[in-house]
């Protein structure tokens, strides 16, 4: 299963401001994937993980749960 990490310009669809926040966020959703034996991947450009998470190295603890990052260069 993919996880699309992007903005959302659709109104009360997008990320919180808070990176900490939206990095539980992300943890919780593929916690919640994983419970049901799926494998998860990650899909974010760089760009996108920064005006979401803060930095490149923002919730590196994602990286020991997924098994793939598509990475869009864009």
């Amino acid at each position: 299963v993919w996880v699309d990490v992007e903005n959302n310009p659709s109104t009360n669809c997008n990320w919180l401001d808070d990176h900490s926040k939206n990095c539980a966020f992300l943890n919780e959703i593929v916690d919640a994937l994983q419970s049901h034996s799926l494998h998860v991947g990650i899909y974010a450009s760089h760009r996108s993980w920064l005006r979401i998470m803060g930095s490149a190295s923002a919730c590196s603890e994602i990286s020991a749960k997924v098994t793939a990052l598509w990475y869009p260069h864009y």
